[in-house]
């Protein structure tokens, strides 16, 4: 599906198969299903929600949200401020691309914060070796986020 061409905020979901599926300039939210989705927002601030088997979820050049969902999903936010967020425990394997430092953000929310009992360098990597660049790189969280 392409609406690429559209200007309106517009809402899809994907299907049983490997869905291709392109936003438009608006504001859209755009959902995969249970194949191998690969998903792209547009212009505008749009979310990108991953569900299944993982995909390949692009932002676009808006303030986009992208939710990889369960699966080892590409996730890329493209220009704007993006949040790459992980909401549960089950979701993750997700390899993040194109983050800009100091203007994108690593969003860890809801039952993926409650169920993290310790955090160390096996669950992380940010680099090609998988080691951190430095001694002062950490992984910080909140429980309250009020």
């Amino acid at each position: 599906l392409n609406g690429a061409a559209a200007t309106n905020n517009m809402i899809i979901t994907g299907g049983a198969g490997a869905d291709i599926i392109t936003g438009g300039s608006g504001d859209d939210i755009i959902t995969g299903g249970a194949g191998q989705d690969i998903l792209k927002g547009g212009a505008g601030n749009d979310q990108i929600i991953g569900v299944l088997d993982g995909g390949v979820l692009t932002g676009g050049a808006g303030n986009d949200r992208i939710y990889g969902g369960l699966g080892a999903d590409r996730l890329l936010g493209g220009a704007g401020k993006d949040r790459f967020v992980w909401r549960d425990l089950a979701e993750g394997g997700d390899t993040v691309r194109d983050f800009e430092q100091g203007v994108d953000r690593l969003v860890v929310a809801g039952r993926a914060v409650g169920g993290l009992t310790s955090v160390d360098d096996s669950n992380f990597s940010s680099n090609a070796n998988g080691v951190a660049i430095d001694a002062n790189d950490r992984f910080l969280y909140a429980q309250d986020s009020r």
